[in-house]
């Protein structure tokens, strides 16, 4: 299963383009990188337009240490690392399966396991234009 999260709230899209503008939104990219790059549509005065350099993330849950993948229908929750000014984390991205793939925006997020006997929660890191695959063990 592959799934493609978009940003949905303005909030997230506008936090996500202050820190681009913050660290000076002049990044080279190369060639082999141009294809990882989505655009995301600022509304604030006008319009801005912010290029992320966008990575990819492939997850699954395991029955312990050196145990087997769980292929139960595991709902996925992806949400921003960082709090936003009312102290709560923005979800991103949602999907089901055992071991769904998602593209995000480069940066630091929670992932969220749900399964019908409990939650996993683990903090990733998603880099352009590379493929990360995350493994969470379940007690």
């Amino acid at each position: 299963m592959r799934c493609l999260a978009f940003l949905t709230r303005a909030g997230m899209a506008a936090m996500i383009a202050a820190m681009c503008l913050s660290f000076g939104a002049t990044t080279s990219v190369s060639a082999a990188d141009a294809n990882s790059l989505k655009s995301t549509q600022v509304a604030q005065k006008g319009s801005q337009t912010a290029q992320l350099p966008v990575g990819k993330i492939r997850l699954r849950v395991i029955n312990g240490i050196g145990g087997s993948t769980l292929r139960e229908d595991i709902r996925w929750e992806v949400k921003t690392y960082g709090r936003d000014s009312s102290g709560k984390r923005q979800s991103v991205a949602r999907t089901s399966g055992s071991n769904p793939e998602l593209e995000l925006p480069q940066g630091w997020y929670l992932v969220y396991a749900h399964m019908n006997d409990g939650t996993i929660r683990h903090p990733i890191e998603v880099t352009g234009g590379r493929t990360f695959k995350y493994t969470l063990v379940k007690d």
